[in-house]
């Protein structure tokens, strides 16, 4: 969970106005280590911005180059894309569901091909 700056810089306040660690974590219902892990980094850096910010990373399959292959081969298996493209079967399936490709083979029911050949005879 993510913390603002400001309620951590309210947090290291209340510890200068003299109550320690474990009171000020029960008070706030935050666990002795997080306080101290924020005092070091006040201590280190000087500030109490986020630390990790996540950076997406990039997709190994460029869109126009998967949607190409799959005009071309529009019956190609999950594994034969990925073998394409040396990627894992499930980076293909999530780069399709990203595209709103769905790559579900439809067949006939087998029932009614059964039923329309009992009929004819």
């Amino acid at each position: 969970m993510t913390y603002t700056k400001k309620y951590k810089e309210q947090i290291i306040k209340f510890l200068e106005y003299g109550h320690t660690i474990k009171e000020t974590a029960e008070i706030f219902h935050i666990g002795t280590t997080t306080i101290k892990s924020w005092k070091k980094q006040l201590k280190e850096t000087a500030s109490l911005e986020n630390k990790h910010t996540r950076i997406p990373l990039p997709s190994k399959l460029l869109d126009v180059e998967l949607m190409a292959y799959i005009e071309e081969y529009p019956d190609a298996y999950l594994a034969a894309i990925a073998a394409h493209f040396n990627c894992t079967d499930s980076a293909v399936s999530r780069a399709c569901k990203r595209l709103g490709i769905t790559r579900k083979k439809r067949r006939p029911p087998i029932k009614n091909v059964q039923k329309n050949n009992d009929k004819n005879t």
